[in-house]
Parts: C-alpha cells; sequence; structure tokens
C-alpha cells in the first residue's frame, strides 16, 4: 500500500532531507581538507623505528624524522620540518589542517599559540615525550623530551599542544615505538634547528563517524514517529447537549 503524506508530513521529509543533504556537504568538506603528511617529529638520539627517516638538524641538536613512506621537506633552516607524500610538498596545508604524519604523535606549539594556528610552527612528539622549546633572539629551538622531566632551565619553556585536524587518511606506520625516560631536570636534547619557529586522532574520528550514525538515526526515527502520528486518524468529541 502507497504511504500517503498529508501537506504537513511532506514538509517534515524535506526539511529532514534538506538538513541530510547539508551534513553531507559539510562532511566532503571536511574530507577534502585531509592530506597525508604533517609536521616532522623531534626525537632524541637517532630517529625511531616509527619514523626512519632523518631530516637533518642543526648542530647539536635533535634531529627531525619522518616516516618511511615520507619525504622531508623545507628549506634552508626550516629543512625537515614536513614530511610529505615524494614529490609533494605539503607545508601550506601543515599550516592550514595542522597534524602529525603520524596520529600516534601529539603536535606541539608554543605556549602562545593562539586558536591553534601555528603562525610560529609546531612539531610532533611521540607517546612518552612532551615539547619544549628555547628562545633564540626572535626564533626557538623545538624538541621533545621524556615526560618525566619536570623542569627547565633558563631560557626554555613547556611547549603548548595543538588541536589536530581530524583526517581519513593518514601515513601510519607499524614501527616499533619506543619511549625513552631520563630524570634529568634539563631536556634529553635541544630540538629543531635555528629558524623553527617558521612563519583527529583514530579515537577522535571514530566517535565523530559513531556520533554522525547515531545523528542521522535519530532524525530518521523522528521523521518516521511525526509521519505516523499525522496519519493518526483524528477522533471528533461530540458535544454532550443536556435537555432539561
Amino acid at each position: 500500500m502507497a504511504l500517503s503524506l498529508n501537506s504537513g508530513s511532506r514538509r517534515i521529509v524535506l526539511r529532514t532531507y534538506l538538513l541530510l543533504t547539508l551534513l553531507n556537504i559539510v562532511h566532503v568538506a571536511q574530507a577534502q581538507q585531509c592530506f597525508v603528511g604533517g609536521w616532522s617529529l623531534r626525537y632524541p638520539g637517532s630517529c625511531p623505528q616509527d619514523a626512519k627517516r632523518e631530516c637533518g638538524s642543526a648542530a647539536d641538536l635533535q634531529l627531525r624524522c619522518c616516516p618511511d613512506s615520507l619525504g622531508c621537506v623545507g628549506d634552508a633552516s626550516f629543512e625537515g620540518n614536513y614530511c610529505c607524500p615524494n614529490g609533494t610538498d605539503c607545508q601550506q596545508p601543515s599550516y592550514d589542517h595542522p597534524k602529525c604524519p603520524d596520529e600516534s604523535w601529539t603536535l606541539w606549539g608554543q605556549n602562545d599559540t593562539v586558536g591553534d594556528r601555528l603562525d610560529k610552527g609546531g612539531w610532533c612528539c611521540k607517546d612518552g615525550f612532551k615539547g619544549v622549546y628555547r628562545a633564540v633572539a626572535t626564533t626557538a629551538n623545538y624538541f621533545c623530551t621524556a615526560t618525566t622531566v619536570s623542569s627547565l632551565e633558563p631560557s626554555f619553556y613547556w611547549a603548548s599542544t595543538i588541536n589536530t585536524t581530524p583526517c581519513l587518511t593518514s601515513a601510519t606506520s607499524t614501527g616499533i615505538s619506543t619511549t625513552t625516560s631520563s630524570g634529568a631536570a634539563t631536556p634529553t636534547g635541544e630540538g629543531g634547528g635555528d629558524g623553527d619557529s617558521g612563519g583527529m586522532s583514530g579515537g577522535a574520528i571514530a566517535g565523530a563517524t559513531i556520533g554522525g550514525v547515531a545523528g542521522v538515526a535519530l532524525i530518521g526515527a523522528g521523521v518516521f514517529f511525526l509521519v505516523r502520528r499525522s496519519r493518526r486518524p483524528r477522533v471528533d468529541v461530540a458535544t454532550a447537549v443536556i435537555h432539561g
């Protein structure tokens, strides 16, 4: 039997359709913001197994590392600041939609970063490390130190974590993750190179996906309820007339 809708039900269905279309457009726009790559990793000593590509460093400072599947991008003192697919330059996307090339890493910026905009540059640290930077004249050196470090020498500052842009594509590596602990009061290594301050984790993505599916399901249930309610037969209430 064909479903017959009155004008009120048709308006509800139309509005719901338009809402779902708008949500889909937003989802597509967000997906277009995704890119493979991001800010490079700082690591004391040699680069770890899940970021084996060495991107260089200034003298006596921490290495900049990228996953083996990505290349090192950046000129002069910014060499290796970005990890990008070979033959491409993802420097601008790294500023526009900041993230690490491996979603298990944490992105850091200077502690005066506003609105997660990395106007002064950013860097990534592995689990078990936190970001620290050293002010050098008009620029800064970036590096990662063990989470066990609780105090810093003068001119060193704790960095701030940066909210990353959720992305459905990432260049994660299956290499072994290692963590180094240190009880020293000073950083385990000095990060980045001179001029470092250049101009969705998996859980977040999963949560957003589940939330979106749940939202669509709730909207569908609401439409079904309203349509069903609008099709109920009306009950005419008779007015009783009392005769004396």
